[in-house]
């Protein structure tokens, strides 16, 4: 894992392995996952990409679908997938707030219904997902169990192990803050210096949690006066306000959108499957989809008719 707590590819001698690997070999198992469960090759697929990524990377990803076995590969920004399922299930002719948690970057898209979807202005924080909340609680148990022993923070600092558990702990305890007030977080062995492994046990209420990343919320607010500002528009003429992405269940982000737009966001749809949706209408009916969303990778089948859309996670 990187510093961002992406997978890495370490090889012995230099080469020109990187994440489109990692790509590659996932949309394989996809492919190869559809064409057993449908009993027929599929050869075409709609992908969704980050809002912010460049053309290289765009490229990156339709070069490792085809190395993946598919033949022809429309891409789509999540957002727009996002807007274009909502608008599916929910026909109507106003103007969208989409807020994004993706690939790992809060963002917001201000989109107009009508005859179609039109993406009128986006703007976000490239620099701000859903891992900054997990190291804000790593950070917080640091400090909040060691700070009497800083030769067992700099070991932790160290143990390379030992952090990556503390992250994946603070994702859960993150993911769980979502719907309970409290938890209690415990590591059986966290580390180990020469008097012995060291165990720890603490509680994390939902207002430490609020408290301890503070600053990151007070981030939201610039890139949604931005994008409303660009779009021409007011928050009043704001008809929906879209979740998208597993960070928006974080009450307090959802507090945030109530207090700038006034309004109750949209949690008619799953916000982790709306982009698949999104793409899998895209497609047409009847046809097959492959999206990419949230650090999961989800196959979408729609035959027939939207309500018979069938989502598996790998």
């Amino acid at each position: 894992m990187d510093e961002r707590g992406f997978p890495t590819v370490i090889t012995t001698t230099p080469s020109n392995l990187d994440e489109d690997v990692g790509a590659e070999k996932i949309l394989r198992k996809l492919n190869d996952s559809a064409s057993i469960y449908l009993k027929d090759k599929v050869s075409k697929a709609v992908i969704t990409v980050p809002w912010s990524w460049d053309d290289s990377q765009r490229r990156g990803v339709k070069d490792a679908a085809g190395l993946a076995g598919f033949k022809e590969v429309h891409l789509m920004s999540e957002p727009s997938a996002a807007a274009l399922a909502y608008g599916f299930l929910s026909p109507t002719e106003e103007i969208l707030l989409t807020r994004s948690s993706l690939f790992p970057v809060f963002k917001f898209e201000v989109e107009e219904f009508g005859e179609g979807i039109e993406e009128v202005a986006t703007d976000g924080d490239t620099s701000l997902g859903g891992y900054d909340f997990d190291m804000g609680i790593v950070e917080w148990l640091v400090a909040e169990k060691f700070r009497h022993n800083q030769r067992l923070i700099d070991e932790v600092s160290k143990d390379k192990r030992a952090l990556q558990r503390l992250k994946e702990t603070a994702e859960i305890a993150k993911v769980q803050l979502s719907s309970v007030n409290q938890i209690k977080i415990s590591f059986p062995t966290i580390t180990a210096i020469a008097e012995g492994p060291k165990h720890t046990e603490t509680t994390l209420t939902r207002a430490k949690f609020e408290e301890v990343c503070s600053d990151l919320f007070d981030r939201l607010y610039p890139p949604v006066e931005n994008v409303l500002r660009n779009a021409k528009v007011t928050v009043k003429d704001i008809g929906e306000v879209i979740l998208v992405g597993g960070s928006t269940r974080i009450p307090a982000v959802q507090e945030f959108l109530r207090k700038i737009t006034g309004k109750e966001p949209n949690l008619s749809i799953n916000p982790e499957q709306i982009i698949a949706l999104g793409a899998a209408i895209q497609m047409r009916l009847p046809t097959y989809m492959l999206c990419y969303f949230d650090h999961y990778f989800m196959i979408g089948i729609l035959e027939g008719d939207v309500k018979d859309l069938m989502l598996k996670k790998f």
